[in-house]
């Protein structure tokens, strides 16, 4: 669980340490008011933060946040850290990206059909997952529709989400032949 006023204070020592960011500052008033809300209304629980001249950037990991918003902030003039429960810890670039790739869940450890389907409906409930960059989908959680949240997923360049798709798919797919040769 996310400690939301350690954070704070750690994150406001560490933006004073590099005296960074000189403009946009406001960024971090966004970023406190996220992490004060996920303290008690989120599901994402660990984030990168990346830490520029111009501003900030909080991406929250494992619920389908694209990657990109990690990828796009590439320069050795940035910081990256990784926040977890009380901890905020300076990460590399790589580290932070890799991290940003990661499945919100591993969907061929679930071996229950009526899990999967529970966890993809919270997952796909997400505003974070439902937005890209410029565009909103429109789309239901239900089975019928995560072959469209796929092809979404493609379009927008989440390579990491279409791929988790494509698993989630299978292994619906894996959990019919079970029940059916059961």
């Amino acid at each position: 669980m996310l400690n939301a006023t350690e954070i704070i204070k750690k994150m406001t020592e560490i933006s004073n340490s590099f005296d960074m960011p000189k403009a946009y500052k406001e960024d971090l008033n966004i970023d406190f008011s996220l992490i004060k809300q996920a303290e008690t209304q989120s599901n994402s629980t660990e984030y990168v933060w990346i830490l520029r001249e111009n501003g900030t950037c909080l991406i929250p990991l494992y619920c389908g946040a694209n990657p990109v918003h990690v990828s796009a902030w590439e320069s050795s003039d940035y910081h990256y850290f990784h926040i977890a429960g009380a901890n905020v810890n300076q990460i590399n670039f790589k580290f932070a990206l890799s991290l940003a790739n990661e499945f919100p869940f591993n969907p061929t450890k679930v071996t229950s059909m009526s899990q999967l389907m529970a966890d993809m409906d919270r997952l796909l409930s997400g505003s974070i997952v439902q937005s890209s960059a410029f565009e909103v989908v429109h789309l239901t959680t239900s089975l019928s529709s995560w072959s469209d949240w796929q092809k979404w997923f493609a379009s927008t360049k989440n390579t990491m989400m279409a791929e988790f798709m494509i698993k989630a798919i299978k292994q619906h797919k894996l959990l019919i032949d079970i029940k059916l040769a059961a």
